[in-house]
């Protein structure tokens, strides 16, 4: 999982206090996502459809409930790290200033995808107690807004340099989607129709 850890890079200090840090930048990206109480991106369905006009073929906008834990329990209180970390997406995102471009829900379904990354791989790393929050429906549904993403990205020239990146990601996912069953040693996740296995 080094590679996975590259991508959505950041840092767990195991400490007598248990403290959680993370990369300042990585802090503010995550930090400024606006989610609402309903774990749903909010992003209006007029905004949504400027940039994906073809409505049976958007992004979904809403947020697992892993990833709304992991953004209220851990990201908000966690304690920003100044030191700086190399290698990861979130320099090649910040530096194309796509938000600033007019292109703001493309951004936050950045963002999105960001968040539901780096809690998967919390709960992967570190805390096997939030694997009762995982769903396939949701890593399968972070997949396809990675996918449809991508579609966006290689549609436009000054950001098509992002696709590989998303695509390493996606396929990072797609990794744990296969394996995390194997690593709960037991326990269960949901499938798409709410049964277990």
């Amino acid at each position: 999982m080094e590679r996975w850890d590259r991508l959505v890079a950041y840092s767990y200090s195991n400490t007598s206090n248990s403290t959680y840090s993370l990369p300042v930048q990585t802090y503010l990206f995550l930090t400024s996502i606006p989610v609402t109480a309903e774990h749903n991106l909010n992003i209006t369905s007029a905004d949504l459809l400027s940039e994906f006009p073809d409505s049976n073929n958007q992004p979904s906008l809403s947020i697992s409930p892993l990833a709304y834990t992991f953004l209220n329990n851990y990201v908000d209180t966690a304690i920003p790290d100044y030191g700086g970390v190399e290698d990861t997406i979130l320099y090649p995102i910040l530096g194309s200033g796509i938000g600033a471009n007019n292109h703001v829900v493309i951004y936050e379904i950045m963002q999105a995808i960001g968040l539901e990354s780096m809690a998967l791989t919390y709960a992967y790393t570190y805390d096997q107690t939030l694997y009762e929050e995982i769903s396939t429906r949701d890593i399968k549904r972070t997949r396809k807004n990675i996918r449809l993403l991508c579609d966006w990205l290689g549609s436009n020239d000054s950001y098509q340099y992002l696709v590989e990146w998303f695509r390493n990601v996606e396929l990072s996912l797609g990794y744990l989607e296969n394996q995390i069953d194997l690593l709960v040693n037991g326990l269960s996740i949901r499938t798409d129709d709410g049964s277990e296995y």
